[in-house]
C-alpha cells in the first residue's frame, strides 16, 4: 500500500543567529499575511519550543495599523477601523490554539494598546521632525511607501491613486510602535518579512533618544521549507495536512 506524503513546515533562520543570546521572543503578526496562519505559525511555535533558552514570548497583533490600506480602498475612517480590529480578533481566536502550545510564558498585545498613547503621539512627532529634517530619511519612507505599489503593479493588480499616501501613514505609525515595542520590551524579534528600509537607515545614526529603540531593535529573520513525513497507512483516502 502506498503512503502519501503529509507536508509540513520547519523554520530556517536567515538572519539573526545571535537570537540565542535573547531570553524573549516578539512575534510580529501582520494580520493577513499567510506566514502567520496554520502550519506556518505552528512551525514557528515548535522551533520556540525547542530552545530552552526563550523563557517569554510577546505576540504583537498588528491588526489596527491595517485601517491605512482598507481606507486606501475606499472604506471611511470609521469602518476601515471596525474592519481591521475584527480581523485581529478574528486571527486571535482563529491562532489560539497554536499559541496556547507555546511553553514559555507568552502574551497578547494589540497594535491598539500601543497606539494613541501620549508616548506613542512624542515619538510619533519626532519621527516626523526626523523626516523634515534629514531628506535621506525621507526618502527612505518613500520607498517603504511605494514598496506595496510596486509589488501590486507587477502583479498587474489595481492601484488606488492614494494607495502610497496612506502607506506614508502606515510606515512613519509603525516605526513610532516598533520604537515603543522596543523599549519595554527588549526582545529578539521574530519575522518572516523584509526590513524596512527606513529602519536600515537608522542603524548608526545619531538619533534623538527617544528614537534610539529603532537602531537598538534585534531582527530575526526567518522562512520556511517543507518537510515530508509519512502519513499512516489507512483503507481510506489519506489528509494530507498542508498550509
Amino acid at each position: 500500500m502506498n503512503m502519501n506524503p503529509c507536508q509540513e513546515y520547519k523554520v530556517c533562520v536567515r538572519s539573526g543567529a545571535s537570537w540565542r543570546d535573547y531570553s524573549r521572543i516578539r512575534l510580529r503578526i501582520s494580520v493577513g499575511k499567510p506566514y502567520h496562519e496554520g502550519a506556518k505559525l505552528q512551525a514557528v511555535v515548535d522551533w520556540i519550543n525547542k530552545n530552552p533558552n526563550i523563557t517569554e514570548v510577546q505576540v504583537c497583533v498588528s491588526d489596527f495599523l491595517q485601517r491605512h490600506n482598507l481606507i486606501a480602498y475606499g472604506e471611511d475612517e470609521e469602518r476601515a477601523s471596525y474592519m481591521a480590529l475584527l480581523a485581529g480578533t478574528s486571527w486571535m481566536e482563529r491562532n489560539e490554539s497554536i499559541l496556547s502550545g507555546l511553553q514559555p510564558k507568552w502574551s497578547f498585545t494589540r497594535w491598539a494598546d500601543w497606539f494613541g498613547t501620549d508616548e506613542f503621539h512624542e515619538i510619533h512627532v519626532a519621527i516626523l521632525r526626523l523626516e523634515a529634517d534629514d531628506p535621506a530619511f525621507k526618502e527612505k519612507l518613500n520607498l517603504d511607501a511605494s514598496s506595496l505599489a510596486r509589488r501590486k503593479k507587477l502583479r498587474d493588480e489595481l492601484i488606488p491613486k492614494d494607495l502610497v499616501q496612506h502607506s506614508y501613514k502606515f510606515v512613519t505609525e509603525e516605526l513610532a510602535v516598533f520604537a515603543m515595542q522596543s523599549r519595554h520590551f527588549p526582545a529578539a524579534e521574530v519575522c518572516p518579512g523584509t526590513s524596512l528600509d527606513a529602519v536600515k537607515y537608522l542603524y548608526g545614526k545619531n538619533l534623538p533618544e527617544i528614537l534610539i529603540p529603532l537602531k537598538t531593535r534585534y531582527i530575526v529573520r526567518i522562512n520556511f521549507e517543507r518537510r515530508y513525513l509519512a502519513s499512516a497507512p489507512s483503507d481510506r483516502a489519506f489528509t494530507a495536512h498542508i498550509s
